[in-house]
Parts: C-alpha cells; sequence; structure tokens
C-alpha cells in the first residue's frame, strides 16, 4: 500500500489524474504526519492546488516548486478531482485567469461547505464574486481591474505564478526569489 489509512488521497486515485505524482510524493503523503518540517509554509499541509485550463500548468508548477524549495507536499488536481476526495485538505489554492471559472466557483464553494482551514484563490480580477469562499487575505491578483474572458495567453500564466511565487519566497524564504518576464 503506497499510503496510510489517514492519508487524504488514496492510492487508487492518482490512476485518473492527469498529473501523474512522483514517487518521492507519494513516501511524503505516506509518513507525512511523522515529519519534523524545516519550513512552515503559510499553506498547511496536506494542501491541493487546483488550475483549470491554462492555469493546469500552473497548478502543477507551483505543486513542484513547493516539493523542490520548501519540501511540501501539495498536490495538484483538476476541481472534478478535488470534488472526489474522502476527505477535505487542511489548505485549498484554486487558481482562475478570470476568477470566475464554475468549476473553481464549485471547488471553492466545497472547500467552504468542509470547513477547509485555508482557502486561497490566485487570479486577475480582483472583483470576483468568489471572495466570499476566501480565507481572510485569501486572494492574490495581478491586476488592479476586471480581466476579460478568453483565451489567458502564456504570459498571464508567467504573471500568476511569479506573483505567488515571491509571495512565497517573502513569507518563506530567506533567500529571496527574483523572477523575470520578457515580450518579444
Amino acid at each position: 500500500m503506497l499510503f496510510s489509512t489517514s492519508s487524504l488521497i488514496p492510492e487508487s486515485f492518482y490512476g485518473k489524474s492527469l498529473f501523474q505524482a512522483p514517487n518521492e510524493w507519494k513516501e511524503m503523503w505516506e509518513d507525512h504526519d511523522s515529519r519534523q518540517w524545516k519550513n512552515l509554509a503559510f499553506l498547511k499541509e496536506p494542501a491541493i492546488i487546483i488550475g483549470t485550463g491554462s492555469t493546469t500548468s500552473l497548478a502543477l508548477l507551483i505543486a513542484r516548486l513547493g516539493l523542490y524549495f520548501w519540501n511540501k507536499a501539495w498536490i495538484p488536481l483538476f476541481p472534478y478531482e478535488y470534488l472526489e476526495l474522502p476527505s477535505p485538505p487542511s489548505s485549498l489554492l484554486c487558481i482562475s485567469y478570470s476568477g470566475k471559472t464554475k468549476d473553481i466557483e464549485y471547488a471553492l464553494s466545497h472547500g467552504k461547505q468542509k470547513e477547509v482551514s485555508q482557502i486561497f484563490l490566485v487570479t486577475g480580477n480582483p472583483h470576483t464574486s468568489f471572495k466570499r469562499y476566501l480565507s481572510s487575505s485569501g486572494l492574490f491578483s495581478f491586476s488592479t481591474k476586471r480581466v476579460d474572458n478568453g483565451f489567458a495567453p502564456s504570459f498571464s500564466t508567467l504573471i500568476l505564478a511569479s506573483l505567488f511565487l515571491t509571495y512565497l519566497g517573502q513569507k518563506e524564504s530567506t533567500q529571496p526569489l527574483c523572477f523575470s518576464i520578457a515580450w518579444e
């Protein structure tokens, strides 16, 4: 058995996800209750990171960087996968370019209903109606006005990633994290 009975995600669940978890994650989940974590991130473990559309790659990036930089077992999932979990996580981070994706709203409302202790949203829409589901200070926005619906280009995903990771770097790291975005 890859996971203990107290684990959040059962072994059979991994076959459904497009984000196949590396073996290191499975080992960390198996004994996450007994580990002494050196760095405490603001996302409590176990944490689920949700993205849809163009933000799925960002969810995977944040999860992998969390594992690499802070030794954190964050699991990236699609919203429908999160809704199928047998028990709620400690933290939920959703990513939505427009701030009005229905799948993200379902995930956020489910987290609120299940009393997830930390609920965050990274978005380009600071006036999103999803604020009602979030923890205090749970909105991370890279824009000062509403972002229109439509295709989210690659640079918008990079903006989201740099915003979130810079925030993590300020909260966690003794070394500053620097990101640069260039357009041709």
